[in-house]
């Protein structure tokens, strides 16, 4: 599987590194709860990808994944992240909806992700089933994290966040 993973990391854009993603794979592999995984931010599905790999080989489950897809502040035009491919003429504006679809379907897990545009705080009214884990990857600013952070969860649930 690390081939695999490799392939992603230097074929979707994304902040982690090939460590912080095989662990994703991992857990998401061989966490023994029970329940499905939801992803809170994906911009383009680097980590997607790599949670989707481990449930496709549990052969049980899927990735929620949850974004808004109009990107985070750091990633709008003249900021230092900002890749010109997520510039959507028709809104004028960040669109990463397209490119995370694209990518999931290139990488063949788009039937194990089931995308959710809309905020965290959103999401988490709608979340109804068990959650085994729960990866935090949401815009890095104060106010979107705590957020994403306040969203309860049970002392079972493995919770990975990153902060860069």
């Amino acid at each position: 599987m690390t081939a695999h993973i490799d392939a992603v990391l230097s074929e979707v854009p994304g902040w982690l590194s090939q460590p912080e993603e095989s662990l994703r794979y991992e857990f998401a592999r061989d966490w023994p709860a029970t329940g499905n995984i939801v992803e809170i931010g994906s911009y383009q599905g680097r980590s997607t990808i790599c949670l989707a790999f481990g449930v496709a080989e549990r052969k049980t489950g899927y990735v929620l994944s949850v974004d808004i897809h109009t990107g985070s502040r750091e990633r709008q035009p003249g900021k230092r992240a900002y890749h010109p491919e997520t510039f959507c003429p028709k809104t004028s504006g960040i669109d990463t909806l397209p490119l995370l679809r694209a990518d999931l379907a290139r990488f063949e897990v788009a039937e194990i992700v089931q995308i959710r545009v809309m905020t965290s705080v959103a999401a988490a009214a709608m979340f109804t089933n068990r959650v085994r884990l729960l990866f935090i990857d949401p815009d890095h600013h104060v106010q979107s994290v705590g957020g994403s952070i306040r969203l309860e969860v049970s002392p079972r649930k493995r919770r990975l966040c990153h902060f860069a």
